[in-house]
């Protein structure tokens, strides 16, 4: 585990996964060279900013914190290394007008080789209308739902709650819905395309990675980027904490 000295009296937190440099990379890119010019929203996320939401603390007094860092480090040297994969486009909100452009996840498996593939079962995001996501990554009825959550990360999710639970912090009673927020607030008068939301990603951003360890980070609203590393604690890793 590897953390950072936070002094202030009360810190805005959630737990995520993180998404890996080179995926974070090539994200930014079709953002910038593709999504940005097919989707008008008023603001995109900072590609130091992509995550995977696990739990959302929301504020924090500094001396619960020796707390939940031993919780999570805990959940963590219980887990092994799992394979994620980006799964297509979805929003938030009202059809004609969504709140969030969003990126979903599909399980992957390890191959003989040792390598990570995707699964051949992809599952493709279905259309509804309504309001948005809450705080956690929890979808609301709404524009396009994220798929369910793989079956290694509901458990991950589960194990989060769990072990923050005794500590103050609430179970969330949505379904868990993971996704990976690209951008909020849509800008056009006009509704978008929900065709291009089926277009496939470059194949780059389908690459497999195996998701390694949870993040405990800090949100500095107003800045860029926004959220703010304290803590890593690697799967499987019995020494954390």
């Amino acid at each position: 585990m590897s953390e950072h000295t936070e002094s202030s009296a009360s810190l805005r937190l959630f737990v995520a996964l993180p998404l890996p440099r080179e995926l974070r990379d090539a994200l930014a890119g079709w953002s910038r060279d593709k999504l940005r010019k097919t989707f008008p929203m008023e603001k995109w996320v900072h590609p130091e900013d992509y995550h995977l939401t696990l739990k959302f603390l929301g504020g924090t007094p500094a001396d619960r914190m020796p707390a939940v860092r031993e919780a999570l480090a805990l959940v963590a040297a219980g887990t092994a290394p799992f394979g994620l994969a980006l799964d297509g486009l979805g929003t938030f909100g009202r059809p004609g007008l969504p709140a969030v452009l969003w990126a979903g996840v599909r399980a992957a498996e390890r191959s003989g080789t040792g390598a990570w593939s995707g699964l051949a079962d992809r599952r493709r995001q279905a259309a509804a209308s309504g309001g948005g996501p809450d705080a956690n990554g929890r979808a609301q009825p709404s524009g396009s739902a994220p798929p369910s959550a793989p079956a290694p990360l509901a458990r991950l999710a589960e194990a989060v709650e769990a072990a923050l639970v005794p500590l103050g912090y609430p179970a969330e009673p949505r379904a868990y819905r993971p996704h990976v927020t690209l951008a909020r607030r849509w800008s056009a008068p006009h509704a978008p395309d929900r065709a291009l939301l089926a277009a496939p990603p470059p194949a780059a951003l389908s690459a497999p990675w195996a998701a390694d360890r949870l993040v405990l980070y800090r949100s500095r609203l107003g800045q860029a980027p926004m959220y703010e590393p304290l803590a890593e604690f690697l799967f499987g890793n019995r020494d954390s904490g």
